[in-house]
This record gives structure tokens, C-alpha cells and sequence, in this order.
């Protein structure tokens, strides 16, 4: 038998980190990094690290709750203990070329972007946003916490 269409998974998106910018709207929040990072990462936001300031990690969309809700998109990159800005609202170019009119979501893979289609089984859906052109995602920030069967 061949694999149906929630088996078949294509690859995260490809981000050239150097191509990933705000749009004119951009709405930050600012942190510290739990781990290493590079722009253009999805990000949670970590309730075990302290608030104060906040501390963001890589979002991973096949790991417990916590991991697997989006708070943004990392517009710094660095190692842990390092500040970082996420961004939480408005558009950016996402350093790959999207599809307009198509969802992008986190992934399994920790920091992970890709199409809405690359979704597989036990991921709990982090949207990131939609794409309005083939350099540009509308972020709208969304996490269902409920695995896919």
C-alpha cells in the first residue's frame, strides 16, 4: 500500500536567515533565549525559565503543550542567555518563497516552518500565519494544542 496523504511529509522550508526582515507593522516582544537560535525560527514561550525577563525556546509541534504553543517568530538568532526580539504581530519576509494565499504552520522539527499540506500525525497545529505574496506572511499566531490523528 502506498502512504496516504497524512504520511507523506515534505521538508521544512528552507530559511535563508539573511533574507527574513519585519514588515512596516512589526510588533515585537523581547527576551532571553533558551537555546541556540537563528532568525527566522518559530518560538514558545518557556513557563519554566522565569518571566521576567521572558524566555523563549524553539517551538516544537510533536512535543508537550508548552512546546508546542507559538509565540512568534524569532527575529534574532543566538545562543542561550542571549536577549532576543520575537516578532508576535504584522508581516514579515519569511526568507523562503511561500505560496500566496496558503497557511504556514510550526513543525516537529524544533523552530520549524512549512506548509499547512507538510502537517503529520501528532502535531498539535501552530499556525505561524498566511502568505499575501511569495515574500510576505501575515502572522497570525494560533496553537490547537490538540494532536492530529
Amino acid at each position: 500500500p502506498g502512504l496516504t496523504d497524512k504520511e507523506f511529509i515534505m521538508a521544512d522550508a528552507s530559511v535563508t536567515a539573511a533574507s527574513v526582515m519585519p514588515g512596516s507593522d512589526p510588533v515585537y516582544r523581547e527576551g532571553i533565549l533558551k537555546s541556540t537560535t537563528t532568525i527566522g525560527q518559530t518560538a514558545y514561550l518557556s513557563t519554566t525559565d522565569g518571566t521576567n525577563p521572558p524566555t523563549y525556546g524553539l517551538l516544537d509541534a510533536n512535543a508537550a503543550d508548552e512546546l508546542a504553543t507559538i509565540a512568534g517568530v524569532f527575529m534574532t538568532g543566538g545562543v542561550a542567555g542571549q536577549r532576543c526580539s520575537i516578532l508576535v504581530g504584522g508581516n514579515y519576509n519569511p526568507g523562503f518563497s511561500a505560496t500566496a494565499g496558503e497557511m504556514y504552520i510550526g513543525t516537529a522539527t524544533a523552530g520549524g516552518i512549512a506548509h499547512i499540506d507538510d502537517v503529520a500525525s501528532g502535531w498539535k497545529i501552530a499556525t505561524v500565519g498566511v502568505a499575501t505574496t511569495a515574500s510576505n506572511i501575515k502572522l497570525n499566531l494560533f496553537s490547537s494544542l490538540t494532536a492530529l490523528a
